[in-house]
């Protein structure tokens, strides 16, 4: 199992952060009334979407990590849970992660993760 390097932020910044439940249903539309709506998974992954701050030389080591161990962002990995004890194995979501400029040697570095336990 990969894990996230130690030499990148092991704590998100609250502005940014946004958890949610993993939604499990499945919905049918009727001819008429509202949509029918059943269990489909009894186990579904968590969105949440995380912004850290990285310097120049951590940007890289996350590129790095991203592209090598990761594969490429299909492989899971571990992280520090964040708020609570412990940690979590994730996966990136639909979106790769983006960064922009906060100053030349400072990145705001965008996640866009789902909680897999």
């Amino acid at each position: 199992m990969n894990v996230w390097p130690a030499t990148l932020p092991q704590r998100a910044q609250v502005e940014g952060y946004q958890a949610g439940l993993g939604d499990g249903r499945l919905r049918s539309t009727t001819d008429a009334g509202g949509a029918k709506v059943r269990r489909r998974f009894s186990y579904a992954p968590r969105p949440l979407k995380l912004t850290m701050e990285m310097n120049a030389d951590q940007l890289a080591t996350f590129q790095t990590f991203v592209e090598g161990s990761l594969g490429g962002g299909v492989l899971p990995f571990q992280i520090p849970a964040q708020g609570e004890e412990g940690t979590w194995i994730v996966q990136l979501g639909q979106s790769m992660p983006q960064w922009s400029p906060i100053s030349w040697n400072l990145w705001r570095v965008s996640l866009d993760l789902l909680v897999l336990s």
